[in-house]
């Protein structure tokens, strides 16, 4: 999965690509098949901001 910061400045809007991340390191026990949930995306999106330094406080 690749994070994208999009914002707006004056005016205009960016996108900045900070990065990729490994979403398919959780597996179902069961099916030994990836297992991606909406909770699951959000922790590793956490864990992104957390150790790339940015603002990890908003969240």
């Amino acid at each position: 999965m690749s994070i994208v910061l999009r914002y707006c400045y004056q005016k205009h809007n960016y996108d900045d690509f900070m990065g990729f991340v490994d979403c398919y390191s959780n597996f179902d026990e069961d099916t030994m098949e990836p297992k991606l949930t909406g909770q699951i995306i959000a922790q590793t999106v956490k864990h992104f901001i957390k150790t790339k330094t940015m603002c990890g406080h908003w969240y």
